[in-house]
């Protein structure tokens, strides 16, 4: 019970902190250029209705290893395995990517209204810092040991790249998670640098062609796989 009081505690901490996060971000740049009438609520809602998910899934991953009768299972095993197995960034990757995919969908669908202009990039944003949070949070010791070692050489070892190489390789679905996470970080920062000088557009085609992005990632890194050959 303890663990999970500490869990709670600390995405308390950090639910509160990112709607104050949110909150300061939409009031500077509603200094600079001019928001959606609904920003502050749309922001704050962006964390409301994904933290939840998150929280459940970090509880679901505590109950497996903190379970203190009897052992484990083999499928719980498998899972634990798994998941340490693919580091931070891998799984703040993959979890990001399958809400981003999954929400593009529903925006597509009718089922969720589009996020417009400039608030499109910022929600974007705040989700992909909600979802590192989290998954920092849940692996917080393999997080800080990978940050003390890379601020000790400033450098990744010669088994990080051969990690990063072999996700490549073998792991389209990963790989291609992190590219589209990366590039998606690169987009929104990039919108939100230029908006002061140019109209920024948003809604529906941003949606299609996060879509189009991820399928056309995928395809280039089942492609490069070892053994498969395009003809």
């Amino acid at each position: 019970m303890r663990h999970f009081l500490k869990i709670l505690v600390r995405h308390t901490v950090i639910f509160t902190s990112l709607l104050l996060f949110v909150t300061v971000i939409v009031y500077v740049m509603s200094h600079f250029v001019e928001l959606h009438p609904d920003a502050y609520r749309d922001g704050l809602l962006s964390i409301v209705y994904v933290y939840p998910f998150v929280l459940l899934a970090n509880g679901v991953y505590a109950l497996f290893v903190w379970q203190r009768r009897g052992k484990r299972s083999a499928s719980q095993e498998s899972f634990l395995s798994w998941y340490r197995a693919r580091g931070a960034f891998a799984n703040v990757a993959i979890v990001f990517t399958l809400i981003t995919l999954v929400n593009s969908v529903m925006m597509l669908a009718g089922l969720d209204a589009p996020k417009e202009g400039l608030l499109t990039y910022q929600h974007m944003l705040v989700r992909l810092a909600i979802v590192t949070a989290a998954i920092a949070v849940s692996m917080i010791n393999d997080v800080m040991r990978q940050l003390k070692a890379f601020s000790t050489s400033f450098r990744f070892d010669a088994a990080a790249r051969r990690e990063a190489l072999n996700a490549i390789l073998h792991r389209p679905v990963e790989a291609s998670a992190k590219s589209f996470t990366v590039l998606t970080f690169l987009i929104c920062c990039g919108a939100i640098i230029v908006s002061p000088w140019r109209g920024i557009a948003g809604g529906a085609p941003f949606y299609s062609a996060l879509l189009i992005l991820y399928g056309v990632l995928l395809v280039v890194f089942v492609c490069i796989r070892p053994g498969v050959t395009m003809r």
